[in-house]
């Protein structure tokens, strides 16, 4: 188990792969950040991700925060029977991800995005991602076990770059496998409006 915990400050982590709140191999991540306008920046398996039996979660509660990877699996993305989550509370933040990224979960996994409140702002440079869950082997025994991948924007007048079924207060369509447990959703939704 990892723990990093972080109370205040504008703060700036640089890593490359499995960290900032990343399981690996049975393995649990945790990075908090409680306040500050951050800055996170790694390759891939970072920011809430995990793989092989292990579980991350990044949970940053307030700030105007920059996720950036430079290649794949950021963000509440996981593989292989794992479980990952990115929380951010408020603030007007960026996420920036290649692929595979933002609430993705691939082969009998848990993946999720969560921003609860902010003027927001996602990319995914090659549109896989925000939302979608598949398993790579479903003619097989782990064809019959479920994986999520879920992102939800909860408020605020968000964009959306090279997503191109994403839209500010929507829900959209994601890659569904027929006659598959693979389940993706992807939520915009203004909920200070609807409560």
């Amino acid at each position: 188990i990892g723990l990093l915990c972080d109370r205040e400050g504008n703060d700036t982590y640089e890593s490359g792969v499995f960290a900032q709140g990343a399981g690996y191999g049975y393995g649990i991540g945790v990075l908090l950040d409680e306040n500050g306008d951050d800055t996170y920046r790694a390759a891939w398996y970072a920011m809430g991700a995990a793989a092989h039996q292990g579980a991350g979660f990044l949970l940053d509660a307030t700030g105007d925060d920059r996720y950036e990877a430079t290649h794949y699996m950021m963000g509440g993305a996981t593989a292989d029977f794992s479980l990952a989550i990115l929380a951010d509370g408020e603030g007007d933040d960026s996420y920036h991800a290649q692929n595979a990224s933002l609430g993705y979960a691939l082969t009998n996994s848990f993946a999720l995005l969560l921003d609860r409140r902010g003027e927001d702002t996602y990319e995914i440079l090659n549109h896989e991602g925000a939302g979608v869950a598949q398993n790579e082997l479903p003619e097989t025994l782990r064809g019959l076990w479920p994986s999520f991948g879920i992102f939800l924007d909860l408020e605020g007048n968000d964009r959306y770059q090279n997503l191109p079924d994403a839209r500010n207060n929507q829900s959209w369509p994601n890659p569904q496998i027929p006659d598959s447990e693979t389940h993706s959703l992807g939520i915009d939704s203004d909920w200070s409006a609807a409560h």
